[in-house]
Protein backbone atom coordinates (compact mmCIF):
# COMPACT_ATOMS: atom_id res chain seq x y z
CA UNK A 1 0.00 0.00 0.00
CA UNK A 2 3.11 2.16 0.66
CA UNK A 3 4.69 1.90 -2.70
CA UNK A 4 1.51 2.51 -4.33
CA UNK A 5 0.83 5.88 -2.18
CA UNK A 6 4.54 6.77 -3.40
CA UNK A 7 3.46 6.14 -6.79
CA UNK A 8 0.78 8.04 -6.74
CA UNK A 9 2.54 10.73 -4.87
CA UNK A 10 4.92 10.99 -7.64
CA UNK A 11 2.37 10.96 -10.51
CA UNK A 12 0.45 14.05 -8.66
CA UNK A 13 3.83 15.62 -8.65
CA UNK A 14 4.56 15.49 -11.64
CA UNK A 15 1.01 16.05 -13.11
CA UNK A 16 1.10 19.42 -11.36
CA UNK A 17 4.49 20.14 -12.33
CA UNK A 18 3.07 19.63 -16.54
CA UNK A 19 0.15 21.88 -15.19
CA UNK A 20 2.53 24.23 -14.25
CA UNK A 21 3.83 24.77 -17.77
CA UNK A 22 1.00 23.98 -19.97
CA UNK A 23 -2.36 24.58 -17.36
CA UNK A 24 -4.10 23.78 -21.01
CA UNK A 25 -3.21 20.67 -21.25
CA UNK A 26 -6.48 18.91 -19.96
CA UNK A 27 -8.70 21.39 -21.83
CA UNK A 28 -6.73 20.56 -24.86
CA UNK A 29 -6.67 16.67 -24.55
CA UNK A 30 -10.26 16.63 -24.07
CA UNK A 31 -11.11 19.29 -27.10
CA UNK A 32 -8.47 17.24 -29.52
CA UNK A 33 -10.31 13.95 -28.71
CA UNK A 34 -13.97 15.11 -28.73
CA UNK A 35 -13.52 17.24 -31.82
CA UNK A 36 -11.39 14.02 -33.40
CA UNK A 37 -14.06 11.30 -32.80
CA UNK A 38 -16.84 14.02 -34.07
CA UNK A 39 -14.62 14.85 -37.20
CA UNK A 40 -12.20 11.83 -38.23
CA UNK A 41 -14.76 9.01 -36.18
CA UNK A 42 -15.60 6.93 -39.29
CA UNK A 43 -11.52 6.91 -40.15
CA UNK A 44 -11.10 5.31 -36.35
CA UNK A 45 -13.79 2.59 -36.88
CA UNK A 46 -13.72 1.85 -40.51
CA UNK A 47 -10.66 0.98 -42.94
CA UNK A 48 -10.60 3.28 -45.85
CA UNK A 49 -7.70 2.15 -48.23
CA UNK A 50 -7.81 4.44 -51.62
CA UNK A 51 -4.57 5.34 -53.68
CA UNK A 52 -1.24 4.82 -51.50
CA UNK A 53 -2.64 3.06 -48.77
CA UNK A 54 -3.24 -0.47 -49.95
CA UNK A 55 -0.12 -0.96 -51.90
CA UNK A 56 2.07 0.09 -48.53
CA UNK A 57 -0.56 -1.29 -46.15
CA UNK A 58 2.13 -2.83 -44.61
CA UNK A 59 5.18 -0.43 -45.46
CA UNK A 60 6.06 3.13 -45.02
CA UNK A 61 5.49 4.54 -48.68
CA UNK A 62 8.72 6.76 -49.94
CA UNK A 63 11.03 7.69 -47.33
CA UNK A 64 14.61 7.98 -47.95
CA UNK A 65 14.04 8.50 -52.22
CA UNK A 66 11.21 11.12 -51.47
CA UNK A 67 13.61 13.14 -48.98
CA UNK A 68 11.91 11.97 -45.84
CA UNK A 69 14.86 10.29 -44.33
CA UNK A 70 13.64 11.18 -40.81
CA UNK A 71 10.23 9.55 -41.56
CA UNK A 72 12.65 6.12 -42.86
CA UNK A 73 14.15 6.23 -39.91
CA UNK A 74 10.95 6.66 -37.41
CA UNK A 75 9.80 3.60 -39.33
CA UNK A 76 12.78 2.03 -38.35
CA UNK A 77 12.88 2.44 -34.96
CA UNK A 78 9.25 1.21 -34.44
CA UNK A 79 9.15 -1.53 -36.85
CA UNK A 80 12.54 -2.37 -34.44
CA UNK A 81 10.43 -1.55 -31.19
CA UNK A 82 7.51 -3.68 -32.14
CA UNK A 83 8.89 -6.61 -34.16
CA UNK A 84 7.21 -6.32 -36.45
CA UNK A 85 5.83 -4.93 -40.12
CA UNK A 86 4.16 -1.48 -40.10
CA UNK A 87 0.56 -1.54 -40.23
CA UNK A 88 -1.83 0.94 -41.88
CA UNK A 89 -4.47 0.24 -38.38
CA UNK A 90 -7.62 2.70 -38.02
CA UNK A 91 -8.17 2.84 -34.65
CA UNK A 92 -4.65 2.65 -33.25
CA UNK A 93 -2.85 4.77 -35.83
CA UNK A 94 -5.97 7.38 -35.44
CA UNK A 95 -5.66 7.82 -31.79
CA UNK A 96 -2.17 8.02 -31.78
CA UNK A 97 -2.61 10.92 -34.42
CA UNK A 98 -4.83 12.59 -32.05
CA UNK A 99 -2.66 12.38 -29.10
CA UNK A 100 -0.42 13.71 -30.97
CA UNK A 101 -1.88 16.86 -32.20
CA UNK A 102 -3.05 17.50 -28.86
CA UNK A 103 0.43 18.07 -28.03
CA UNK A 104 0.80 19.63 -31.25
CA UNK A 105 -2.28 22.52 -30.24
CA UNK A 106 -0.08 22.46 -26.19
CA UNK A 107 2.84 23.83 -27.78
CA UNK A 108 1.56 26.52 -30.30
CA UNK A 109 -0.90 27.99 -27.52
CA UNK A 110 1.74 29.76 -25.29
CA UNK A 111 3.08 31.11 -28.62
CA UNK A 112 0.31 32.96 -29.72
CA UNK A 113 -0.40 33.99 -25.87
CA UNK A 114 -4.03 32.06 -25.37
CA UNK A 115 -4.88 32.29 -21.55
CA UNK A 116 -8.99 31.48 -21.83
CA UNK A 117 -9.97 28.14 -21.92
CA UNK A 118 -12.33 28.86 -25.07
CA UNK A 119 -9.90 29.81 -26.98
CA UNK A 120 -7.77 26.79 -25.78
CA UNK A 121 -10.82 24.82 -26.85
CA UNK A 122 -11.21 26.67 -30.51
CA UNK A 123 -7.05 26.26 -31.37
CA UNK A 124 -7.19 22.49 -30.60
CA UNK A 125 -10.15 21.95 -32.10
CA UNK A 126 -9.17 23.90 -35.37
CA UNK A 127 -5.96 22.60 -35.70
CA UNK A 128 -7.92 19.09 -35.55
CA UNK A 129 -10.74 19.33 -37.85
CA UNK A 130 -8.71 21.01 -40.65
CA UNK A 131 -8.96 19.18 -44.12
CA UNK A 132 -5.51 18.06 -44.24
CA UNK A 133 -6.22 16.19 -41.11
CA UNK A 134 -8.57 14.61 -43.20
CA UNK A 135 -6.19 13.43 -45.67
CA UNK A 136 -3.44 12.35 -43.40
CA UNK A 137 -6.17 9.81 -41.68
CA UNK A 138 -6.48 9.33 -45.62
CA UNK A 139 -3.10 7.36 -45.66
CA UNK A 140 -3.02 6.20 -42.21
CA UNK A 141 0.14 4.33 -42.56
CA UNK A 142 1.95 7.47 -42.52
CA UNK A 143 -0.62 9.91 -40.44
CA UNK A 144 0.97 9.75 -36.85
CA UNK A 145 4.92 10.16 -38.33
CA UNK A 146 3.53 13.14 -40.21
CA UNK A 147 1.54 14.27 -37.19
CA UNK A 148 4.98 13.79 -35.21
CA UNK A 149 6.82 15.71 -38.24
CA UNK A 150 4.29 18.64 -37.41
CA UNK A 151 5.22 18.35 -33.74
CA UNK A 152 9.10 18.51 -33.91
CA UNK A 153 7.91 21.60 -36.63
CA UNK A 154 6.13 23.37 -33.92
CA UNK A 155 8.59 22.62 -30.86
CA UNK A 156 11.07 23.99 -32.90
CA UNK A 157 9.98 27.22 -33.83
CA UNK A 158 9.08 27.37 -30.15
CA UNK A 159 12.58 27.11 -29.21
CA UNK A 160 13.82 29.83 -31.68
CA UNK A 161 11.13 31.84 -30.67
CA UNK A 162 11.42 32.13 -26.99
CA UNK A 163 15.27 32.01 -26.44
CA UNK A 164 18.16 34.01 -28.00
CA UNK A 165 20.75 31.66 -27.27
CA UNK A 166 23.17 29.04 -29.01
CA UNK A 167 21.68 26.45 -28.01
CA UNK A 168 18.37 27.29 -28.54
CA UNK A 169 19.51 27.76 -32.02
CA UNK A 170 21.11 24.60 -32.67
CA UNK A 171 18.57 22.59 -31.14
CA UNK A 172 15.63 24.85 -33.08
CA UNK A 173 17.73 23.81 -36.24
CA UNK A 174 18.16 20.59 -35.54
CA UNK A 175 14.30 19.67 -34.66
CA UNK A 176 13.38 22.22 -37.75
CA UNK A 177 15.47 19.85 -39.94
CA UNK A 178 14.07 16.69 -38.39
CA UNK A 179 10.39 18.55 -39.31
CA UNK A 180 11.42 18.88 -42.64
CA UNK A 181 12.45 15.26 -43.21
CA UNK A 182 9.23 13.71 -41.88
CA UNK A 183 7.35 15.55 -44.69
CA UNK A 184 8.52 18.77 -46.22
CA UNK A 185 5.12 19.97 -46.55
CA UNK A 186 5.46 21.28 -42.99
CA UNK A 187 7.96 24.49 -44.05
CA UNK A 188 5.36 26.60 -44.62
CA UNK A 189 3.90 26.16 -41.36
CA UNK A 190 7.13 26.76 -39.38
CA UNK A 191 7.40 30.06 -41.19
CA UNK A 192 4.02 30.91 -40.21
CA UNK A 193 4.95 30.11 -36.51
CA UNK A 194 7.47 32.51 -36.89
CA UNK A 195 6.04 35.13 -37.95
CA UNK A 196 3.37 35.17 -35.82
CA UNK A 197 5.20 34.82 -32.94
CA UNK A 198 7.39 37.68 -34.45
CA UNK A 199 3.81 39.90 -34.57
CA UNK A 200 2.81 38.89 -31.00
CA UNK A 201 6.42 40.04 -29.83
CA UNK A 202 6.66 43.73 -31.02
CA UNK A 203 3.39 44.57 -28.93
CA UNK A 204 4.80 42.95 -25.94
CA UNK A 205 8.47 44.17 -26.28
CA UNK A 206 9.37 47.16 -24.17
CA UNK A 207 12.05 49.09 -26.78
CA UNK A 208 12.44 48.04 -30.17
CA UNK A 209 14.69 49.50 -32.40
CA UNK A 210 16.39 49.03 -36.11
CA UNK A 211 19.35 46.86 -34.04
CA UNK A 212 16.10 44.96 -32.47
CA UNK A 213 14.66 44.36 -35.71
CA UNK A 214 18.03 43.27 -37.72
CA UNK A 215 18.91 40.84 -35.30
CA UNK A 216 15.48 39.41 -35.39
CA UNK A 217 15.61 39.19 -38.87
CA UNK A 218 18.81 37.63 -39.30
CA UNK A 219 18.38 35.03 -36.42
CA UNK A 220 15.08 33.94 -38.16
CA UNK A 221 16.65 34.20 -41.64
CA UNK A 222 19.85 32.48 -40.80
CA UNK A 223 17.92 29.42 -39.07
CA UNK A 224 15.97 28.90 -41.77
CA UNK A 225 18.75 28.88 -43.94
CA UNK A 226 20.40 26.35 -41.75
CA UNK A 227 17.65 23.62 -40.84
CA UNK A 228 17.39 23.33 -45.03
CA UNK A 229 21.12 23.20 -45.80
CA UNK A 230 21.11 20.78 -42.70
CA UNK A 231 18.22 18.50 -43.93
CA UNK A 232 19.82 18.68 -47.68
CA UNK A 233 22.90 17.84 -45.69
CA UNK A 234 21.43 14.47 -44.34
CA UNK A 235 19.33 13.89 -46.96
CA UNK A 236 22.52 13.40 -49.32
CA UNK A 237 24.52 11.42 -46.22
CA UNK A 238 21.41 9.12 -45.90
CA UNK A 239 20.93 8.33 -49.55
CA UNK A 240 24.41 7.30 -50.01
CA UNK A 241 24.31 5.27 -46.94
CA UNK A 242 21.31 3.28 -48.37
CA UNK A 243 22.72 3.46 -51.91
CA UNK A 244 19.48 4.86 -53.23
CA UNK A 245 18.66 8.01 -55.46
CA UNK A 246 16.15 11.02 -55.27
CA UNK A 247 13.44 9.89 -56.98
CA UNK A 248 11.97 12.59 -59.97
CA UNK A 249 8.67 12.42 -58.65
CA UNK A 250 7.28 15.87 -58.58
CA UNK A 251 10.57 17.46 -59.25
CA UNK A 252 11.96 15.94 -55.72
CA UNK A 253 15.72 15.66 -56.88
CA UNK A 254 15.47 19.23 -58.49
CA UNK A 255 13.36 21.69 -57.00
CA UNK A 256 15.67 24.77 -58.79
CA UNK A 257 15.30 23.39 -62.04
CA UNK A 258 13.23 26.55 -63.27
CA UNK A 259 15.63 29.20 -62.23
CA UNK A 260 14.75 32.28 -60.36
CA UNK A 261 11.89 33.38 -62.79
CA UNK A 262 10.08 30.97 -61.88
CA UNK A 263 10.00 31.15 -58.22
CA UNK A 264 8.88 35.20 -58.76
CA UNK A 265 5.89 33.41 -60.60
CA UNK A 266 5.26 31.48 -58.16
CA UNK A 267 5.36 33.92 -55.06
CA UNK A 268 2.96 35.68 -57.46
CA UNK A 269 0.73 32.72 -57.33
CA UNK A 270 1.27 32.73 -53.53
CA UNK A 271 -0.23 36.11 -53.23
CA UNK A 272 -2.98 35.73 -55.77
CA UNK A 273 -4.30 32.25 -53.99
CA UNK A 274 -4.35 34.46 -50.66
CA UNK A 275 -6.98 37.19 -52.08
CA UNK A 276 -8.56 34.65 -54.20
CA UNK A 277 -8.51 31.04 -52.77
CA UNK A 278 -10.03 29.65 -56.19
CA UNK A 279 -7.32 30.56 -58.55
CA UNK A 280 -6.08 27.28 -58.22
CA UNK A 281 -8.12 23.74 -58.81
CA UNK A 282 -5.69 22.61 -55.64
CA UNK A 283 -6.10 25.49 -53.70
CA UNK A 284 -10.43 25.20 -53.17
CA UNK A 285 -9.32 21.97 -51.51
CA UNK A 286 -9.13 23.70 -48.09
CA UNK A 287 -11.79 26.37 -48.23
CA UNK A 288 -15.17 24.87 -50.15
CA UNK A 289 -19.12 24.93 -50.22
CA UNK A 290 -19.89 28.14 -47.34
CA UNK A 291 -16.52 27.97 -46.17
CA UNK A 292 -15.13 30.06 -49.21
CA UNK A 293 -17.99 32.64 -48.12
CA UNK A 294 -16.41 32.64 -44.41
CA UNK A 295 -13.16 32.88 -46.03
CA UNK A 296 -13.69 36.43 -47.60
CA UNK A 297 -15.34 37.75 -44.39
CA UNK A 298 -12.40 36.58 -42.33
CA UNK A 299 -10.40 38.35 -45.13
CA UNK A 300 -12.24 41.71 -44.34
CA UNK A 301 -11.84 41.20 -40.47
CA UNK A 302 -8.42 40.48 -40.98
CA UNK A 303 -7.40 43.90 -43.23
CA UNK A 304 -9.45 45.59 -39.76
CA UNK A 305 -7.42 44.10 -37.26
CA UNK A 306 -4.36 44.52 -39.20
CA UNK A 307 -4.82 48.38 -39.64
CA UNK A 308 -5.71 48.55 -35.58
CA UNK A 309 -2.47 46.34 -35.02
CA UNK A 310 -0.34 48.54 -37.13
CA UNK A 311 -1.82 51.84 -35.60
CA UNK A 312 -1.11 50.97 -32.36
CA UNK A 313 2.60 50.04 -32.88
CA UNK A 314 3.01 53.45 -35.37
CA UNK A 315 1.63 55.32 -31.60
CA UNK A 316 4.90 53.43 -30.00
CA UNK A 317 7.14 53.73 -32.15
CA UNK A 318 7.74 54.00 -36.66
CA UNK A 319 10.27 50.78 -36.78
CA UNK A 320 7.81 48.69 -34.77
CA UNK A 321 4.64 49.58 -37.32
CA UNK A 322 7.11 49.22 -40.09
CA UNK A 323 8.47 45.65 -38.48
CA UNK A 324 4.52 44.35 -38.09
CA UNK A 325 4.19 45.79 -41.98
CA UNK A 326 6.57 43.59 -43.34
CA UNK A 327 5.64 40.95 -41.44
CA UNK A 328 2.27 41.06 -42.28
CA UNK A 329 3.48 41.47 -45.87
CA UNK A 330 5.07 38.35 -45.84
CA UNK A 331 3.00 36.25 -44.14
CA UNK A 332 0.03 35.59 -47.20
CA UNK A 333 3.67 33.96 -48.97
CA UNK A 334 4.09 31.94 -45.97
CA UNK A 335 0.57 30.47 -45.87
CA UNK A 336 0.15 29.45 -49.37
CA UNK A 337 4.59 28.78 -49.17
CA UNK A 338 3.91 25.29 -50.46
CA UNK A 339 2.95 27.08 -54.22
CA UNK A 340 6.47 28.36 -53.52
CA UNK A 341 8.24 25.33 -52.74
CA UNK A 342 6.55 23.38 -55.90
CA UNK A 343 4.44 23.78 -58.76
CA UNK A 344 0.82 24.50 -57.95
CA UNK A 345 0.19 21.29 -60.61
CA UNK A 346 1.96 19.27 -57.60
CA UNK A 347 0.34 21.12 -54.36
CA UNK A 348 -2.54 19.37 -53.31
CA UNK A 349 -4.33 19.31 -49.93
CA UNK A 350 -2.20 17.38 -47.19
CA UNK A 351 0.24 20.15 -47.99
CA UNK A 352 -1.98 22.93 -47.20
CA UNK A 353 -1.68 22.13 -43.31
CA UNK A 354 -0.05 25.87 -42.59
CA UNK A 355 -3.64 27.53 -43.75
CA UNK A 356 -4.46 26.98 -40.75
CA UNK A 357 -2.87 30.07 -39.57
CA UNK A 358 -5.48 31.75 -41.87
CA UNK A 359 -8.52 31.19 -39.37
CA UNK A 360 -6.33 32.58 -36.36
CA UNK A 361 -4.68 35.62 -37.61
CA UNK A 362 -7.42 38.01 -37.51
CA UNK A 363 -8.19 36.99 -33.98
CA UNK A 364 -4.59 36.79 -33.07
CA UNK A 365 -3.85 40.37 -34.08
CA UNK A 366 -7.02 41.72 -32.23
CA UNK A 367 -6.19 40.16 -29.29
CA UNK A 368 -2.48 41.71 -29.36
CA UNK A 369 -4.01 45.30 -29.99
CA UNK A 370 -4.89 46.86 -26.38
CA UNK A 371 -7.98 48.19 -25.69
CA UNK A 372 -7.27 51.84 -25.51
CA UNK A 373 -9.36 55.06 -26.83
CA UNK A 374 -12.36 54.78 -28.77
CA UNK A 375 -10.77 51.58 -30.55
CA UNK A 376 -12.08 49.34 -27.65
CA UNK A 377 -15.63 48.88 -28.48
CA UNK A 378 -14.86 47.59 -31.92
CA UNK A 379 -12.04 45.45 -31.04
CA UNK A 380 -14.24 43.50 -28.23
CA UNK A 381 -16.73 43.15 -31.03
CA UNK A 382 -14.70 42.10 -33.37
CA UNK A 383 -13.05 39.43 -31.40
CA UNK A 384 -16.17 38.28 -29.72
CA UNK A 385 -17.72 37.74 -33.64
CA UNK A 386 -14.46 36.13 -34.74
CA UNK A 387 -14.81 33.29 -31.98
CA UNK A 388 -18.44 32.87 -32.88
CA UNK A 389 -17.38 32.72 -36.48
CA UNK A 390 -14.62 30.25 -35.55
CA UNK A 391 -16.81 27.95 -33.70
CA UNK A 392 -19.14 28.00 -37.18
CA UNK A 393 -15.23 26.99 -39.34
CA UNK A 394 -15.35 24.33 -36.83
CA UNK A 395 -18.88 22.89 -37.10
CA UNK A 396 -18.77 22.94 -41.19
CA UNK A 397 -15.00 21.36 -40.97
CA UNK A 398 -16.65 18.98 -39.22
CA UNK A 399 -19.24 18.45 -41.53
CA UNK A 400 -16.58 18.42 -44.32
CA UNK A 401 -14.43 15.99 -43.07
CA UNK A 402 -17.64 13.45 -42.60
CA UNK A 403 -18.39 14.11 -45.85
CA UNK A 404 -14.48 13.49 -46.92
CA UNK A 405 -15.01 9.64 -45.06
CA UNK A 406 -18.66 9.26 -47.25
CA UNK A 407 -17.55 9.54 -50.63
CA UNK A 408 -14.26 7.39 -49.26
CA UNK A 409 -17.09 4.58 -48.29
CA UNK A 410 -19.57 5.11 -51.01
CA UNK A 411 -16.42 4.63 -53.15
CA UNK A 412 -14.34 2.21 -52.39
CA UNK A 413 -17.49 0.18 -51.86
CA UNK A 414 -18.16 0.77 -55.49
CA UNK A 415 -14.88 0.02 -56.79
CA UNK A 416 -14.63 -3.23 -54.93
CA UNK A 417 -18.04 -4.03 -56.53
CA UNK A 418 -16.50 -3.15 -60.10
CA UNK A 419 -13.35 -4.97 -59.39
CA UNK A 420 -15.53 -7.96 -58.11
CA UNK A 421 -17.73 -8.28 -61.25
CA UNK A 422 -14.69 -8.03 -63.11
CA UNK A 423 -12.71 -10.71 -61.37
CA UNK A 424 -16.28 -12.81 -61.61
CA UNK A 425 -16.00 -12.46 -65.84
CA UNK A 426 -12.70 -13.48 -65.41
CA UNK A 427 -13.07 -16.46 -63.72
CA UNK A 428 -16.01 -17.59 -66.17
CA UNK A 429 -13.89 -17.36 -69.25
CA UNK A 430 -14.18 -21.13 -71.12
CA UNK A 431 -10.71 -22.41 -70.49
CA UNK A 432 -9.87 -20.58 -67.67
CA UNK A 433 -7.09 -21.66 -65.01
CA UNK A 434 -6.14 -20.13 -61.62
CA UNK A 435 -2.61 -20.17 -63.12
CA UNK A 436 -3.36 -18.28 -65.78
CA UNK A 437 -1.85 -14.54 -66.25
CA UNK A 438 -3.45 -11.27 -66.35
CA UNK A 439 -2.82 -8.21 -68.46
CA UNK A 440 -4.99 -4.97 -68.27
CA UNK A 441 -4.55 -3.11 -71.51
CA UNK A 442 -5.03 0.79 -71.35
CA UNK A 443 -5.90 0.15 -67.59
CA UNK A 444 -4.30 3.69 -67.30
CA UNK A 445 -7.83 4.80 -69.22
CA UNK A 446 -10.57 2.73 -67.88
CA UNK A 447 -13.33 5.09 -69.12
CA UNK A 448 -16.35 2.52 -67.84
CA UNK A 449 -19.95 4.46 -68.81
CA UNK A 450 -21.45 2.66 -66.42
CA UNK A 451 -19.31 3.87 -63.81
CA UNK A 452 -19.68 7.91 -63.20
CA UNK A 453 -18.87 10.25 -61.03
CA UNK A 454 -21.84 11.31 -58.21
CA UNK A 455 -22.24 15.30 -58.86
CA UNK A 456 -22.70 16.11 -55.15
CA UNK A 457 -18.92 15.12 -54.38
CA UNK A 458 -17.71 17.05 -57.89
CA UNK A 459 -16.37 20.13 -55.66
CA UNK A 460 -15.38 18.46 -53.22
CA UNK A 461 -11.78 17.72 -53.28
CA UNK A 462 -9.26 16.30 -50.20
CA UNK A 463 -7.01 13.87 -51.27
CA UNK A 464 -6.96 10.82 -51.32
CA UNK A 465 -10.52 11.50 -51.45
CA UNK A 466 -10.41 13.42 -54.61
CA UNK A 467 -10.50 10.70 -57.21
CA UNK A 468 -14.05 9.86 -57.94
CA UNK A 469 -12.47 7.14 -60.21
CA UNK A 470 -10.40 5.30 -57.23
CA UNK A 471 -8.78 2.27 -58.06
CA UNK A 472 -9.83 2.09 -61.14
CA UNK A 473 -6.81 3.69 -62.96
CA UNK A 474 -4.50 4.22 -59.36
CA UNK A 475 -1.32 2.33 -59.64
CA UNK A 476 -2.06 0.16 -56.50
CA UNK A 477 -4.94 -1.72 -58.04
CA UNK A 478 -2.96 -4.68 -58.29
CA UNK A 479 -2.47 -4.38 -54.65
CA UNK A 480 -6.33 -3.25 -53.86
CA UNK A 481 -7.27 -6.35 -56.30
CA UNK A 482 -5.09 -8.68 -53.87
CA UNK A 483 -6.13 -6.67 -50.40
CA UNK A 484 -10.13 -6.48 -50.97
CA UNK A 485 -11.27 -9.08 -53.76
CA UNK A 486 -9.29 -11.42 -53.05
CA UNK A 487 -7.84 -11.71 -56.94
CA UNK A 488 -3.85 -12.11 -56.73
CA UNK A 489 -2.90 -13.48 -60.24
CA UNK A 490 0.20 -13.17 -61.98
CA UNK A 491 -0.30 -9.28 -63.59
CA UNK A 492 1.87 -9.28 -66.94
CA UNK A 493 3.00 -5.80 -68.51
CA UNK A 494 0.57 -4.89 -71.57
CA UNK A 495 3.09 -4.00 -74.03
CA UNK A 496 3.59 -7.59 -75.04
CA UNK A 497 -0.17 -7.49 -76.09
CA UNK A 498 -1.22 -3.97 -76.77
CA UNK A 499 -0.32 -4.11 -80.43
CA UNK A 500 -1.49 -7.88 -81.12
CA UNK A 501 -4.11 -7.88 -84.36
CA UNK A 502 -6.82 -9.97 -81.99
CA UNK A 503 -6.07 -7.22 -78.99
CA UNK A 504 -6.33 -4.37 -81.60
CA UNK A 505 -9.90 -5.98 -82.86
CA UNK A 506 -11.28 -6.56 -79.60
CA UNK A 507 -14.28 -3.84 -78.12
CA UNK A 508 -13.73 -2.00 -75.00
CA UNK A 509 -14.27 -2.92 -71.50
CA UNK A 510 -17.57 -3.29 -70.39
CA UNK A 511 -18.72 -4.83 -73.58
CA UNK A 512 -18.80 -8.38 -74.22
CA UNK A 513 -16.21 -9.76 -76.00
CA UNK A 514 -13.44 -6.84 -73.88
CA UNK A 515 -12.08 -10.03 -72.04
CA UNK A 516 -10.77 -12.58 -73.89
CA UNK A 517 -8.07 -15.67 -73.50
CA UNK A 518 -4.86 -15.06 -75.89
CA UNK A 519 -2.29 -18.08 -75.26
CA UNK A 520 -1.83 -18.46 -71.74
CA UNK A 521 -2.81 -15.13 -70.71
CA UNK A 522 -6.22 -13.38 -69.89
CA UNK A 523 -6.58 -9.90 -71.80
CA UNK A 524 -8.83 -6.90 -70.18
CA UNK A 525 -9.06 -4.37 -72.91
CA UNK A 526 -9.84 -1.26 -71.32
Amino acid sequence: MEKKDTESSLCKKYYDRLLTVWPHFPTVVCATLVFGVLAHGSALFNKYSMVDDPQYLFGMGYTFRSGRWFLGILGSLVRWFTGSPNFSLPLYSGILSLAVLALCACVLIPLLGFTKKWEWVLTAGLMTVFPAVTGYFGFLFTAPYYLVGLLLCLLGCSVLCRYRKWWAYVLGVVLLALSTGTYQAFIPTALCVMLLHFLRKLTLAENWGWKDLVKDILWYVSACLAFLALYSLMSKLCLAVTHETMTSYKGLDDPFAGGIGMFVQRIKLAYYLFLIPRGSTRSAYMFPYRLHTLYYIFLVVLCVAALLYLEQLWKRSRVRALSGLLALGVLPMALNFAHVMVDAEIVHSLMGYSLVFFWLLPYCLLRWVRPVENRAVLKITLSRVLCVLLAVVCLLYVRLDNTAYLKAEIYQTRTIQYFTTLTAQIKSLDGYSGEMKVTFVNKDFNRDPTFQEIQEFTDFLIEPFASWKSELTAHSFREFLNMWCGFNPEIVDEEAYADLPEVQAMPHYPEAGSIRIIGDTVVVKF
